[in-house]
């Protein structure tokens, strides 16, 4: 399935045909350079990862910010006196923009820390803007809705097409996987099949492709015959044998084109799906933000988009199934969510009957960083939030006679172990990782693999 960084290009793309379609500038590409601008800033060494996540949940934020006195974020008023944003351009009328003097800019050497020594230069914070003009639609009276609330309009449009765009950009490439005939995907559906032999198993599937739906056919996923949503029996449910999409399907569509406040699961992939334009309208989540109905969940402000169903009785399932689980299996996933971090740190922070967790990863494609402890020293932020979340302290190559020492390490305080060898070519080993997650065990939780990976 498509990459986080195959996905940053084409968000990118779709962002363009948004703006030539509507005569304005392309806000997700305004958010994104000023973001990749921000963290070019400060010292040199590890910094945040710039991707479409990060920008689409600054576009929200930037939707807030926008939204007109008394709704929108206060903090507004106190940062820059109610004016718009410098560098971004909307097609309805704006404040007249104040002149930003021009101050020194603080410039400290790569080496610095903070308090080290740093020289003031005379170069501008202010960054030129080389971007060109765009023409406003013609003014609006003071007390006209569209013109008041239309950079507010302008940003969360733009996010609603985003969103229709990756949804069927998403279906079209599950469409692709599902014909075709691959030696990984019939590796995938025998590390499922050996998963299933041993243990009970349910995958919280952070992806939102078929890939654990095909492994695991006959798997419960929340919705009934019908294609509705099953919330009761999603929390009533003592058995296993589930596949819930934590973040969104695939199979997901808003209801229809007048009913729009549910989502319903579509079996054919061909049926008719209602992302765009229908689902361009927005509910307000905390602190006032707005989000638009989506069938999936991306960006920042995850536990916002998770508020409405099914993904609030999904995550509310997987912090009880993470307290049942007699064992843990975690399949490429970077570690990058609180909310799932969150679930699992508050289970394995209590050491009396903590299950064993077993990491499927692969090796890091960084020169010298060989295992956990390396990675978590150079910050790596994969490294440090395993450890955070697992509490898990150093890291050792394993003793488990069956394991490549190269491959397979296990942490010194507890039992969690990761396989360097790559989510697929795990199955090779299965046999030895069965072996090595059973207890005594009844259950199995499994954590699918995340969007990108």
């Amino acid at each position: 399935m498509p990459s986080v960084s195959d996905l940053d290009g084409r968000m990118e793309q779709w962002g363009a045909e948004w703006a030539k379609r509507n005569g304005t500038t392309d806000h997700f590409q305004e958010l994104w350079d000023s973001a990749k601008m921000y963290y070019k800033r400060g010292p040199t060494g590890p910094r945040p990862a710039l991707n479409f996540e990060k920008v689409l949940g600054d576009m929200v934020a930037m939707a807030h910010w926008m939204e007109p006195p008394p709704w929108g974020d206060t903090l507004r008023q106190a940062a820059s006196g109610g004016a718009p944003p410098p560098h971004m351009k909307f097609r309805y009328r704006q404040e007249p923009k104040e002149e930003v003097p021009e101050v020194p800019l603080l410039v400290c050497g790569e080496n610095d820390m903070l308090g080290g020594e740093c020289e003031v230069t005379g170069e501008s914070s202010v960054e030129d803007d080389t971007r060109p003009e765009v023409e406003s639609t013609p003014d609006h009276a003071e007390d006209d809705w569209k013109g008041k609330y239309g950079a507010y309009i302008e940003l969360m449009d733009e996010y609603s097409f985003l969103f229709g765009r990756l949804a069927q950009h998403m279906r079209a490439e599950s469409q692709r996987l599902n014909s075709a005939n691959t030696p990984e995907k019939e590796k995938y559906r025998e590390l499922f099949r050996g998963l299933r032999k041993g243990f009970d198993v349910g995958v919280y599937n952070l992806n939102y492709d078929t890939a654990a739906l095909d492994a695991l056919p006959g798997a419960y996923t929340g919705f009934g015959d019908t294609g509705t949503f099953e919330p009761s029996v999603v929390h009533e449910r003592i058995e296993w044998d589930f596949v819930y999409h934590l973040h969104g399907s695939v199979h997901h569509s808003l209801n229809c084109r007048y009913d729009r406040d549910k989502i319903v699961w579509r079996r054919d992939l061909d049926d008719e799906f209602f992302d765009d334009p229908e689902g361009r309208w927005a509910d307000k989540r905390s602190e006032g933000r707005p989000f638009p109905r989506t069938t999936l969940v991306a960006g920042g402000f995850k536990l916002d988009q998770l508020l409405v169903e099914p993904f609030q009785s999904f995550h509310a399932s997987l912090v009880r199934h993470v307290y049942g689980a007699n064992a843990i299996l975690i399949c490429g996933y970077g570690f990058g969510d609180a909310h799932i971090n969150r679930a699992l740190h508050n289970r394995l922070s209590h050491s009396q009957g903590r299950p064993p967790v077993m990491v499927l990863d692969r090796a890091c494609d960084k020169p010298g960083l060989k295992s956990v402890e390396d990675r978590a020293n150079w910050n790596d932020p994969w490294a440090v939030q395993l450890k955070q979340t697992l509490c898990a302290g150093g890291f050792k190559p394993s003793s488990h006679a069956s394991f490549p020492r190269g491959v397979f390490e296990e942490a010194s305080n507890c039992r969690v172990g990761v396989w360097y060898g790559g989510f697929i070519d795990a199955e090779r080993r299965l046999r030895s990782i069965l072996e090595w997650l059973e207890r005594g065990a009844d259950n199995v939780l499994v954590p699918g693999p995340a969007q990108g990976v």
